[in-house]
């Protein structure tokens, strides 16, 4: 019993001069610059017009794989701003509406998009935090007609989790959605419009 009692003090004591060490190493990451990579490897999109369309055909998304380099800048200790540039691309796999006895007629695309969110972000104490706000986009793909060119103006949001590797890196593992083409360049009745759940997974360092 003496001896559990002895290494509870130990622990406790270790704690009450650690952890306060582990918060001020925590606030001194968030008052700097952090640059960051991240892969989004697996998404589930929905494509296609909000609107339903009678006797429209089908648009389904699959081999889906994105990449991004950020950059964080402090605001204080809780807001931070970060600007980045990213890159995905998916197949799209276009459907038309059942025709008897015809078979439905199917083609593919290979979409690929170029983007430039703009988030402000915030601390949700230690470890979480969450980010919102706009991004453009640009539809880099070959001229098509199966769906209509994603260039345009949308909506990135997420919560994720930050893990200190060290004092200078961290990985972090981040749920969102990402919203494209609320507004787009060109104008259409109905245009198509992509709906991405994905999960992020990143690492940043600190760079000054």
């Amino acid at each position: 019993m003496k001896t559990n009692t002895s290494q509870f003090l130990l622990f406790l004591i270790l704690g009450l001069f650690l952890f306060p060490g582990n918060l001020k190493s925590q606030e001194r990451k968030f008052e700097k610059v952090r640059i960051g990579v991240s892969v989004i490897p697996l998404a589930a999109n929905s494509v296609g017009p909000y609107e339903r369309l009678d006797g429209a055909g089908s648009l389904t998304s699959s081999k889906f794989f994105s990449g991004m380099l950020s950059l964080d800048y402090p605001i204080n200790q809780r807001f931070f701003i970060t600007s980045a540039v990213g890159y995905s691309r998916q197949q799209i796999i276009s459907e038309g509406a059942p025709n008897p006895p015809n078979k439905p007629s199917k083609d593919t695309l290979s979409l690929k998009i170029f983007e430039v969110p703009v988030l402000a972000g915030f601390h949700l104490g230690r470890f979480f935090y969450a980010n919102l706000g706009p991004m453009v986009h640009f539809d880099l793909s070959k001229k098509q007609q199966i769906m209509d060119k994603q260039n345009g103006l949308g909506l990135q949001f997420g919560i994720g989790f930050d893990w200190d590797i060290s004092s200078s890196f961290s990985l972090q593992l981040e749920p969102g959605l990402k919203a494209y083409s609320l507004i787009p360049f060109e104008s259409g009745n109905y245009p198509d419009r992509i709906l991405s759940a994905g999960i992020k997974i990143g690492a940043k360092y600190v760079i000054w």
